[in-house]
């Protein structure tokens, strides 16, 4: 079985990813995303919530 990461996954390309994984035997699926929109959406993936964010401000140079 592969495992798959899909970050925003309840938005349109991460969501059809899901879509077409899900209910295989091929792929074990975890979906990181906000918590903002639908975490409910797929009960049998596996859900991280988190913030992609950088916590120390590296990317303002």
């Amino acid at each position: 079985m592969k495992k798959v990461p899909i970050l925003g996954g309840t938005r349109f390309i991460g969501r059809n990813l899901v879509e077409r994984s899900e209910g295989t035997d091929e792929f074990d699926i975890t979906l990181f995303n906000r918590g903002r929109t639908g975490g409910d959406l797929f009960p049998g993936v596996k859900p991280i919530l988190g913030d992609r964010s950088p916590l120390n401000g590296s990317d303002q140079g």
